[in-house]
């Protein structure tokens, strides 16, 4: 049997675990593929100020801790968010996953 092999196209972020702080293709092995996808939508309570620019918010948010606590504290809040999923490349089928971790060991071991 040939051992499928694992390409990561965005190493994991120290600190940043969450999907907030990805897009797009993460990881893909000859069966499946890993993608950060759907839209983030956040307002900035301080200010009622409503962004969708991302980077703005990791600039002030850079990791997991900060940016749940920022959440935990209603200075910022979340309308839409986006999500790991884990997407078979030869029967369609689709799993999601919360963390980098979580849709990463799922990527290798599941599919």
């Amino acid at each position: 049997m040939k051992k499928t092999k694992l390409i990561i196209h965005q190493p994991k972020i120290k600190g940043c675990n969450d999907s907030f702080f990805y897009e797009g293709l993460v990881a893909e092995t000859d069966k499946a593929k890993m993608i950060a996808e759907g839209e983030i939508r956040a307002g900035i309570s301080k200010n009622k100020e409503y962004t969708e620019n991302r980077n703005n918010l990791i600039n002030k948010y850079p990791t997991d801790k900060k940016l749940f606590k920022a959440i935990e504290k209603n200075e910022i809040e979340f309308f839409s968010k986006n999500w790991f999923s884990v997407l078979g490349k030869k029967d369609n089928s689709e799993y999601v996953c919360e963390s980098y971790t979580g849709a990463l060991k799922f990527l290798k071991t599941t599919i």
